[in-house]
This record gives structure tokens, sequence and C-alpha cells, in this order.
């Protein structure tokens, strides 16, 4: 092959980059090895994965496989900081209550976690009215902010003086009419 690699090793590596396994990738490269040890199969994908020109070539399947995915570091740490510096006031409109997934900014959107959606009526007979509660769980901060820093090279302060991690939870009524 043109990258100096045979072709049971360039599947391997191409099986290795889209599955993330190298045992798996092994087995569907080299067919025979199906009927091998588990042991056996690790110890050689191990090996292989030693192997310089097989490591080169899984690095240049990586990096176009993230180019057609627009996997970018810029790309990467927008999504880290969405998190990282998400306001949670974003989540309210001006009455106090959830202003409602299409109305969020992206990078709002981007930073949660999970929405759970809750109907039911309130009381009892013609006064009864229809409630809505929206539970919106955050990612949380703190492994974002720890993550930037890690990629900027930027020193976090020991974990003695770190701020505890809290879970917010945003909880909003919205009185929805009820059609009779």
């Amino acid at each position: 092959m043109a990258n100096g690699l045979t072709k049971k090793r360039e599947d391997f590596a191409r099986l290795y980059v889209e599955y993330g396994c190298a045992s798996e990738a092994f087995r569907e490269a080299f067919p025979a090895s199906r009927r091998w040890k588990p042991e056996s199969v690790h110890r050689k994908a191990s090996e292989l994965l030693k192997d310089v020109k097989v490591l080169s070539r899984i690095e240049v399947l990586r990096n176009k496989r993230a180019e057609k995915l627009d996997i970018s570091e810029n790309r990467v740490l927008a999504e880290i900081a969405a998190i990282a510096f998400q306001d949670v006031g974003d989540l309210e409109d001006d009455s106090g209550g959830f202003k409602g997934v299409r109305n969020l900014k992206a990078s709002t959107r981007k930073a949660i976690k999970s929405i759970k959606f809750k109907r039911f009526l309130d009381g009892r007979g013609e006064e009864a009215k229809s409630v809505e509660i929206t539970d919106i769980q955050m990612h949380p901060k703190l492994p974002a902010l720890e993550k930037i820093c890690e990629i900027k090279g930027i020193t976090a302060p020991p974990v003695s003086q770190r701020p505890v991690q809290v879970n917010i939870s945003v909880k909003g009524k919205a009185n929805v009419s009820t059609q009779h």
C-alpha cells in the first residue's frame, strides 16, 4: 500500500479509528484471530498500536475524520465554554418563568444536560388549573472550567481552595389554559 502498511494493518488502523477498540478492530482486520483467546488478541492488538507506521496512519485517519466532522480546537473549546460560562438567568423570561427551548440562545441550550416537563391538574372541578413544571438540569461548570484550564495551560487552584460543586435545578410553573 502507498502508506507502507499491509492491507490488514491498514484495515486495523481504519477500524481502530472507527470502533475505538483495538481488540475489536484486530479481530475484524485479522479474521483468523476470532478463534484466539481474548488475551492473545489483546496482546497482538497492543503490539500493533506500538508500530510507528500504524500509529502514523491512525493519526492521519483521525485528523481526516475530525476535519470531515468539523471538529476543531476552537469548536471544542466553544462547546466547553458554553458549559463553563453558563448563566442560569438566561433560562428565565421577564415574568420569572422558563423561556422555552426555542427562545434560548444556542450557547445556553448547549449547557443544558436535561429537561423534564411535567403537566398536571392542580385543584378539583371547575377550579382546577393545568400546571406545567419544567425541571432543567445544567451540565456542571467546574469540570468544564478545569478542562479549559488544562487545554489553555492555566493552573487551577488547589482542590482545598475550590468552591463546592452545587447542582442547579431550575423549576418553573406556567399556567396553561385548557380547552373544554
